[in-house]
C-alpha cells in the first residue's frame, strides 16, 4: 500500500493522458496475488527475495529501505542515549498481524545482523496507519523510507540509530510473459520503469536502477 500511494499513484494521471484510449483498474493489497488466476496483467512487489513463478518474468525498478523512525515528543520522554540493546524494550509500531511479538531483522554499518524481538503497542498492515501513530508518538516504527521521507523532512519524524536498517526492498513489476501481455499493459511497465526513479529520488530513495530489458526470474 505504501509503494502505491508514495510510488504508483502520483504517475497514473501522466499515463492516463498518455494514453487517453486505455483504462487502467488498480487492486491494492499486500498480499502476494497470483496473476493468472486473478486475471492480473502486472503486480508491483516490494520483496527481500525474489521468488515468483517461472512462467512469469520480472522488471527490477528500484530498491527500498526500511528505517527507524519515532517523533520528537515520544523522544523526549526516553531515556538517552536510545540503542540498539535497549530497543526492545522501548514502545513500537510494526506490521505484525500473527503475533502479539514481532522481530525486526537489522543490518548495521558493516553488514552485521541483530534480530530484534519486540512486543508492539499497534500493529497494522497498512503503513499510512503506522506512520500516523509514529507521527503521534505512539511508539518507534520501521518503515520504508519512502513512506515516510516527506515527514522525516518537515521534522514530524526523526529517523534514529540510523546506520541501521532492515535488509533492502527490492521495487518490481511482475507480469505474464511477452506473448501474454497486452500493447497497454507492457506501455504501463514501460512508463512506470521510466518514472518512478524518478519519484524515488525525490522522495529521498537514493538506491535506485533503471532496468532496461525485462528478464526471467526463476523460482
Amino acid at each position: 500500500a505504501g509503494l502505491y500511494e508514495k510510488g504508483l499513484a502520483p504517475l497514473l494521471p501522466g499515463f492516463l493522458k498518455l494514453l487517453p484510449q486505455v483504462s487502467v483498474q488498480i487492486v491494492v493489497t499486500n498480499e502476494r496475488v497470483g496473476l493468472i488466476e486473478r486475471r492480473i496483467d502486472v503486480a508491483f512487489r516490494v520483496r527481500q527475495k525474489l521468488d515468483t513463478d517461472t512462467s512469469l518474468k520480472m522488471r527490477t525498478l528500484g530498491q527500498s529501505r526500511q528505517i527507524l523512525v519515532a517523533a520528537p515528543c515520544l523522544l523526549e520522554q526516553l531515556d538517552k542515549p536510545i540503542s540498539l540493546e535497549r530497543l526492545s524494550a522501548l514502545p513500537t509500531i510494526s506490521m505484525a498481524e500473527d503475533s502479539l511479538r514481532d522481530s525486526w531483522e537489522l543490518v548495521g554499518p558493516e553488514g552485521q545482523r541483530r534480530t530484534i524481538r519486540h512486543y508492539p503497542r499497534l500493529s497494522c498492515s497498512d503503513f499510512n496507519v503506522l506512520r500516523e501513530a509514529a507521527v503521534e508518538g505512539i511508539g518507534i516504527g520501521l518503515l520504508p523510507s519512502l513512506v515516510c521521507a516527506s515527514e522525516v523532512k518537515s521534522g514530524e519524524l526523526v529517523q534514529i540509530l540510523p546506520e541501521w536498517h532492515a535488509l533492502q526492498g527490492v521495487i518490481h513489476a511482475v507480469f505474464k510473459t511477452t506473448k501474454g501481455i497486452s500493447p497497454a499493459a507492457r506501455a504501463f511497465i514501460d512508463y512506470i520503469a521510466r518514472e518512478l526513479p524518478k519519484i524515488l529520488e525525490k522522495e529521498g530513495e537514493i538506491d535506485f536502477v533503471e532496468a532496461d530489458k525485462a528478464q526471467v526470474v526463476n523460482g
